[in-house]
C-alpha cells in the first residue's frame, strides 16, 4: 500500500496517480473548541474537477452522512472518494 497525498491505494488498474484537487483551508483564526464548528470547515472538500468525485466505493453502515452532514447515496453510483458527499467548488 502507498500514501501519495490524500490519497491511499494499492498499486493496481485502479489506482488513481493523479493530484487530489482537495480545499486546504486557511485554519488561522478558526476554533476546534466547539464542535458544532466542524461541520462549516471546508476541510479536504474536493473541487469540481477532482478525480475523486464518484470514484468511491460504498460502505456498509457508514452512518449515512458525510463529514459535512450531507446525505450520502444508498449505493456506489456517485460515491466520492474522501469525507466531503456533497457540493464541490
Amino acid at each position: 500500500m502507498i500514501d501519495s497525498g490524500n490519497v491511499v491505494f494499492n498499486e493496481d488498474s485502479t489506482a488513481i496517480f493523479a493530484d487530489s484537487k482537495l480545499i486546504i483551508p486557511d485554519l488561522s483564526g478558526f476554533s476546534f473548541e466547539d464542535p458544532a464548528n466542524l461541520k462549516n470547515l471546508d476541510l479536504f472538500k474536493p473541487f469540481s474537477d477532482s478525480p475523486l468525485i464518484g470514484k468511491g466505493k460504498l460502505i456498509p453502515n457508514n452512518g449515512g452522512l458525510d463529514f459535512g452532514g450531507n446525505p450520502l447515496p444508498a449505493d456506489s453510483t456517485g460515491i466520492n472518494i474522501g469525507v466531503w458527499q456533497g457540493k464541490t467548488e
